[in-house]
């Protein structure tokens, strides 16, 4: 039983891919909300009659736990899977003795550990028999605060793996009328506030003359927190070239969009430890990626040689970095290639399917 909570940005595709890859081998029930359960493409749906996705509240909370365990119940499930185990740590594990019986998986999607996080998470593994987490760094930390609690490393892939290679750049340019010649720096998907955009746009006026004219800034996603308003106006105040789709792209257009870049840059401030969507894609296209270098994003992008990184949350270094950028081609090595490798999503399925395996039911 897949328990989702939103269709929101990746969530959809994400938790489509885990039924395609498991529907053969395993009946699959999805469990979520009503205002989403159209959004999914998977036949065997049932409503969660609950506030908790509109509201995070302790009685809403509480009310989920108890409609999972009749649902799991009615339907003989042998394994509960919140695919969205981010929404619900905050409770500190209150309530989940309610599945006891079930092989309670949880996968977490990127966290901003902290002391109070570190006590919720370690209480929650306490009582659920798995955590997905989708990076080394993140993994290492989950196996070190409960030793006996399975915790599992699952790469987040590029789910546009093989069609986002047959879109050429130059074509892909051409859907967004992005000038030639130009290097194009992508800042992709919801404008969400943990993705730092202020460490770029209080900073522009550093850039230097010959980077004002080279680059070309590309923001296209649906708004969130950062305001297309205010992206427009640091871009028209410094000078600097820029393009701007504040909508949701369709799943062709962010294919589109990633091909069109040059760089993928990911300002994320410390909020944020995880994997990231954007990166997945840049690195399946074998683009530059430049990000922060705080925990997860740092060791991604320095290990696996696929970019540049600067001091976290400091928008001085990350100018610096994209001062000294030289004009040429931003070819990967071996050790990048194989990570791009990496990142098809059949590995992804394939390890989905030996984590629920390992439940031995």
């Amino acid at each position: 039983m897949l328990i989702g909570l939103s269709s929101d940005g990746h969530r959809k595709t994400y938790l489509e891919y885990i039924y395609t890859a498991i529907r053969f081998h395993a009946q699959v029930v999805l469990l979520c909300p009503a205002s989403c359960i159209g959004d999914f493409d998977i036949p065997d749906k049932r409503v969660l009659q609950t506030t908790f996705h509109k509201k995070r509240t302790l009685p809403a909370y509480l009310q989920l736990l108890r409609q999972i365990r009749a649902a799991a119940d009615a339907e003989a499930a042998d394994i509960i899977h919140f695919l969205e185990a981010d929404e619900i740590y905050r409770y500190f594990g209150a309530g989940l003795s309610l599945l006891s019986g079930f092989y309670t998986v949880m996968t977490y999607h990127h966290l901003y550990i902290n002391n109070w996080r570190k006590h919720a998470i370690r209480r929650i593994m306490e009582k659920i028999d798995c955590s997905i987490v989708h990076t080394n760094v993140l993994a290492e930390y989950f196996s070190a605060l409960v030793k006996h609690s399975a915790v599992r490393h699952i790469e987040y892939p590029a789910f546009d793996f093989d069609e986002l290679r047959q879109i050429s750049p130059a074509e892909a340019r051409n859907n967004f009328c992005l000038p030639a010649g130009k290097t194009i720096i992508g800042l992709l998907g919801r404008t969400s506030g943990y993705k730092g955009y202020h460490f770029l746009l209080e900073h522009l006026s550093d850039l230097s003359a010959r980077q004002k004219e080279n680059f070309h800034f590309f923001f296209a996603g649906e708004e969130g927190e950062y305001k297309y308003t205010q992206i427009e106006k640091n871009l028209t105040e410094n000078n600097i070239n820029g393009t701007t789709i504040p909508r949701k792209l369709t799943v062709y257009e962010f294919q589109c969009a990633v091909q069109a870049c040059d760089i993928i840059l990911l300002p994320y401030g410390k909020a944020f430890n995880g994997a990231s969507g954007p990166l997945a894609e840049g690195v399946c296209a074998g683009k530059m990626i430049i990000g922060s270098d705080y925990e997860s994003l740092g060791t991604l992008i320095r290990d696996n040689h696929i970019g540049y990184t600067f001091e976290a949350e400091n928008g001085h270094d990350l100018i610096r970095v994209l001062n000294a950028l030289k004009q040429e081609n931003f070819v990967y090595d071996q050790t990048a290639a194989e990570y791009q490798k990496s990142l098809n999503p059949a590995y992804f399925g394939k390890a989905y399917m030996q984590a629920y395996r390992s439940a031995n039911i």
